[in-house]
């Protein structure tokens, strides 16, 4: 397809028209000019009269008729360009990318319910070594003011009954290999401790009021008694220990049976 005729057309027609219009102007400025003198009106002759170039004649106005042109090959940029509208057609690469993501994606996961597992397996490890420090030192009591006379098979014989003891110990002084007049002992069970202390303080042993109560340092684990005594209101079982041999569970309901 060639555009030459029909522009060579154009131009010798317009070339034609132009000189023609051109010699018409001269002629016409001419007679005005001559003809002034005489009165004539200019106006009967002026170049506005004069036909103008038919407009699917000017090829080079705003109004040319547009050419249509077809398209050879496949155009990748631009107004003109052809552009699926479909679903995005996946390449190897972007296959390989995705496959990569996904990977990624799944090892953070994991890596993410490992690292929220360990935290709560350490927490749940640091509540348990706190509740069992707590158990500890809620099994265990002070004695003072305590007889030099008594040992400690003595002082054990005289709580046994309250629960089983798990250990006693007296400080001695070591310049009068006596002991100091105070002892820790401590139970298996930290209800045994409290009974001790609520019937054995004040008690007379070996001729003298011992005084019974807590350690110094329990009061670091009081927040966790106070867990654990919240965590206790939730069952309705109790343990009992140190029961007679010829005690039956009647026995043992009607003294429970009270509270």
């Amino acid at each position: 397809f060639s555009l030459y005729p029909f522009f060579s057309y154009n131009i010798q027609t317009s070339y034609s028209y132009a000189c023609d219009r051109l010699r018409i102007i001269y002629s016409l400025k001419n007679n005005n000019e001559s003809q002034a003198a005489n009165g004539i009106d200019k106006k009967k002759y002026s170049i506005q009269n004069i036909p103008r170039l038919p407009r699917e004649l000017t090829p080079f106005t705003s109004f040319s008729p547009a050419i249509e042109l077809h398209q050879r090959g496949p155009l990748f940029k631009g107004p003109g360009a052809k552009r699926d509208t479909g679903r995005y057609k996946i390449r190897s690469v972007d296959d390989e990318n995705i496959k990569r993501a996904k990977k990624y994606g799944l090892e953070q996961s994991v890596k993410y319910v490992l690292v929220k597992q360990q935290q709560q397996q350490q927490r749940v490890q640091l509540d348990n070594i706190k509740k069992q420090q707590a158990l500890l030192l809620m099994c265990r009591i002070y004695i003072g003011s305590i007889n030099f006379e008594l040992n400690e098979a003595m002082l054990k014989q005289a709580f046994q009954p309250f629960g089983p003891v798990k250990a006693v110990s007296l400080t001695f002084d070591p310049v009068t290999n006596r002991h100091k007049g105070f002892a820790f002992l401590e139970y298996e069970i930290p209800e045994a401790a409290q009974l001790s202390i609520e019937q054995m303080n004040g008690v007379i042993l070996g001729g003298r009021n011992i005084k019974v109560g807590r350690p110094s340092n329990m009061p670091q684990a009081q927040p966790i008694i106070d867990q654990l005594t919240e965590e206790a209101k939730n069952y309705n079982r109790i343990y009992i220990a140190s029961i007679h041999p010829d005690l039956t569970e009647n026995d043992i309901q009607s003294v429970f049976e009270a509270f």
